[in-house]
């Protein structure tokens, strides 16, 4: 089994008594850093990345719902706006005023609303393998919030899912919606998201989290966040990962044919050239969803590490 790496700290938060926690890594004078990870993941995607990155105070929390923090109650849901305000308190808690941000998949949505809410309190961000939120036209709001609570009834009925030995837990992990990933990313995962129960293994993530939110943004909504944002940008993509799902990165002849396409998802294509417009740098690295954790980690923390001091 994979143990945490030793040089973080344990943290927590209490805020109108809901409890978040999370590790830190670096020092305190170093530059201040909010590193926000991906859906059913938790702080441990950082486990690479963070001790690589010199001169940084950087804090990863377990995002509601993740890791070890407490979950929402009742029949709440997990919108991807819903930590913007914790965000900031994790960071006012902190003395910081300004700090950079870092966000893996559902934690890089999250880390774009938060820079263009208050866009003068972050220095820089970071985007690894996702942009903002995927956008939901307004009409099909009523289906969106339909298939919700479908969902919801449905894990909230749903009976707890074990596996009876850790590695079938860990082999279970290694299948995302986002990619394959390798044995030693979801034993890291597991450090602070499988449990061990008397009936087996079970990945303690909220249930809740696997329906979509109520309400979504639409494409408008998004595009004004992306304005808001004054922060510099890297983005940080990988080959067989966002690159190659939503067609992103590509000429602009291909881009506009591909907005003339209905049977492609073009608004990541919209968003990309969007943030490239406002002055964002890409960098691409031959790897999956979780390249920040696996081969490209050396790579990706040197081009993060220029990036924060430049």
């Amino acid at each position: 089994m994979m143990t945490k790496q030793a040089d973080s700290a344990d943290i927590e938060f209490t805020f109108n008594d809901f409890r978040y926690t999370g590790q830190l890594w670096g020092k305190q004078h170093g530059l201040p850093v909010i590193a926000l990870h991906g859906w059913l993941d938790n702080s441990a995607s950082f486990d690479v990345l963070a001790p690589q990155l010199t001169d940084v105070h950087l804090l990863a929390p377990d995002l509601a719902g993740h890791g070890h923090s407490d979950r929402y109650q009742g029949l709440s849901d997990y919108p991807v706006w819903s930590e913007v305000m914790a965000i900031f308190e994790m960071a006012d808690h902190m003395g910081w005023q300004e700090f950079a941000l870092i966000g893996h998949s559902r934690g890089a949505m999250m880390s774009l609303l938060a820079a263009s809410v208050f866009p003068e309190r972050i220095s820089h961000l970071v985007l690894v393998d996702a942009l903002g939120p995927y956008p939901v036209a307004a009409e099909q709001l009523p289906k969106r919030m339909q298939e919700s609570v479908a969902e919801m009834k449905r894990r909230l009925r749903r009976k707890l899912s074990c596996y009876k030995t850790y590695d079938a837990a860990i082999n279970a992990r290694l299948q995302s919606e986002f990619g394959q990933l390798m044995k030693p990313t979801a034993e890291r995962l597991a450090t602070r998201g499988l449990s061990k129960l008397p009936q087996g293994y079970h990945w303690h993530g909220d249930g809740k989290l696997w329906a979509p939110s109520m309400a979504a943004l639409t494409e408008a909504q998004v595009s004004a966040c992306i304005d808001s944002v004054s922060a510099k940008v890297l983005l940080v993509l990988a080959t067989a990962g966002l690159k190659d799902k939503c067609k992103i990165n590509v000429g602009e002849e291909e881009f506009t044919k591909l907005l003339s396409d209905s049977q492609i998802n073009t608004d990541y294509a919209v968003q990309f050239r969007q943030l490239l417009n406002k002055g964002a740098v890409c960098k691409e690295f031959d790897d999956g969803h979780y390249l920040h954790m696996e081969s490209s980690a050396e790579a990706i923390a040197v081009e993060v590490q220029n990036f924060l001091f430049s």
